[in-house]
């Protein structure tokens, strides 16, 4: 049995740690690979990891998870990759890992040096798009490292990022899956107690899930929804995610909802454990950030959703590819003309959810499970 060190870069549960633990239990289930943990803090994280029996060690905080954001940074961001390095290496040592997978930005360019150091063999796994120069440029020189074996993308787009000579063969793209028994199976009946508008005749409402913070954009959720109020009325939005990392940014979101007069269209939920009934209770879910190809998104198509979301990057190319909803450009259209579209959108929304309903059983989990450890298993054979 060969051993996985699996690093990642955050404590709490967002989409990228759910793939993370997706990944961990497929590998674990072949019986040929176990698979070990490295992560900076306890939290809900490290709460699941015991849930499931898997074994991890704290490498201590890491605030900087996108990796290098600016000159005022850099020293920190170097300062704080010094020490994570040291203590992966020690846990490497310990347990004797024989591959690394590194699934976030700041993961990325340790498990190069660490795999270096070790002589260890490394699969990265790419969720993210890399928005600053220095990043991305790290990334793709550590791309070029020898114990770099194979780097996964979650969509061409992002896998495009690499574009170093040396890094660009290494790339190979797989869709992520989605647990479309579990997100097709919801009951909305099971959350229309706690707000009575959902799913009430002649209401729209438009879920946003993800952590409450502004690279998730939830601001333009609540500048969409007063648009789309003053064109039909009756449009409601439901932030389904936690906010306890950005408690000022909701403060902002609510009195903008006040300012635009749409306080009473703009909720609250929290964290909720059953996105899934909440899903059977929309009508469609946003994705206006700039993602590499979002899990929310298929979990809404599971559920029956019609999708609405940017028309950049990862989001753009799995529109195209699914069929499941509408996109906006916002740099060719204001707020108003977006609302305007994606109103009419809802004509066809029929056709929408029947598109993203058949894309998503396409990419279900066992479809998934065949591919990613097909890529453990080829990398576990080459010598190192």
């Amino acid at each position: 049995m060969k051993k996985v060190l699996l690093i990642e870069t955050l404590s709490e549960i967002n989409g990228g740690q759910k793939m993370s633990l997706l990944v961990s239990d497929m590998l674990r289930k072949t019986g040929d690979f176990d698979v070990v943990w490295a992560i900076p803090e306890t939290g809900a994280l490290s709460r699941e990891l015991e849930d499931k029996g898997y074994k991890y060690y704290l490498f201590g905080n890491a605030s900087l998870p996108a990796g290098v954001k600016g000159k005022s940074v850099i020293f920190k961001y170097f300062a704080m990759s010094a020490r994570a390095i040291c203590k992966i290496n020690r846990i490497i040592k310990k347990e004797k890992t024989d591959i690394i997978y590194a699934p976030g930005p700041a993961s990325l360019p340790w498990s190069a040096v660490c795999g270096t150091l070790k002589s260890k063999r490394v699969i990265w796994h790419l969720h993210h798009n890399f928005e600053d120069g220095p990043t991305k440029k790290l990334i793709n020189f550590c791309s070029s490292f020898g114990c770099v074996k194979m780097i996964l993308a979650v969509a061409n787009v992002v896998g495009d990022q690499i574009t170093n000579p040396k890094g660009k063969p290494k790339v190979k793209t797989i869709y992520n899956p989605v647990d479309f028994e579990k997100y097709s199976s919801g009951n909305a009946a099971n959350v229309k107690e706690s707000f009575p508008f959902l799913k009430k005749d002649g209401n729209i409402t438009i879920e946003h899930i993800g952590i409450i913070h502004p690279t998730k954009r939830q601001d333009f959720t609540v500048r969409l929804v007063a648009s789309m109020n003053k064109q039909y009325g009756n449009v409601h939005a439901v932030f389904i995610g936690s906010s306890s990392s950005e408690p000022e940014y909701s403060e902002e979101l609510r009195l903008l909802a006040e300012k635009l007069g749409v306080q009473n269209n703009i909720h609250f939920a929290g964290r909720q454990n059953n996105v899934w009934d909440w899903l059977k209770a929309a009508d469609a879910v946003i994705i206006p950030s700039n993602e590499g190809m979002s899990l929310a998104a298929l979990e809404a198509m599971s559920a029956g959703c019609m999708i609405i979301a940017t028309s950049t990057l990862g989001m753009g190319e799995m529109l195209k590819a699914s069929k499941s909803g509408c996109v906006f450009d916002e740099t060719t259209q204001n707020i108003d003309t977006i609302s305007a579209n994606i109103l009419k959108e809802f004509g066809n929304k029929e056709e929408y959810v029947a598109n993203g309903i058949k894309f998503a059983h396409e990419n279900n989990l066992e479809n998934y499970m065949g591919k990613i450890t097909e890529c453990f298993e080829s990398i576990n054979q080459e010598q190192k």
